[in-house]
């Protein structure tokens, strides 16, 4: 997080008497530690117009969701024909029937059955 978001967090724990609230290079070099181990890539473009953004790479951001027992316990990978009502996107006819194979979770055919894996 930003040096502002920082000073912003320090100022709220001690506008609410937090005890022991760690100063701005405290938790900059915090930050900096878990950072290696934790962190998300970003990469650093400048753009057509010379603004510089910062693009994160998505698979770290999945697997650390992933890793979550709390986000991955309610994701969901198969599609589910819940006939007659349609209520999570999972149970929708374009993931079921529409999307290519190859991009849904692996399964296996066989004597017109479907298993996924």
């Amino acid at each position: 997080i930003s040096d502002h978001q920082m000073e912003l967090l320090i100022w709220l724990l001690c506008m609410n008497g937090a005890a022991n609230v760690p100063s701005l290079s405290q938790l900059k070099t915090s930050q900096g530690r878990l950072q290696a181990p934790c962190g998300i890539r970003s990469t650093k473009y400048t753009g057509s117009l010379g603004h510089t953004y910062y693009i994160n790479n998505i698979g770290e951001i999945l697997a650390q969701e992933m890793a979550n027992p709390q986000v991955r316990e309610g994701l969901c990978f198969f599609p589910e024909d819940a006939r007659p009502s349609m209520q999570v996107a999972y149970h929708g006819r374009r993931w079921l029937h529409e999307m290519h194979p190859f991009l849904r979770t692996p399964m296996i055919w066989c004597a017109g059955d479907d298993y996924f894996i």
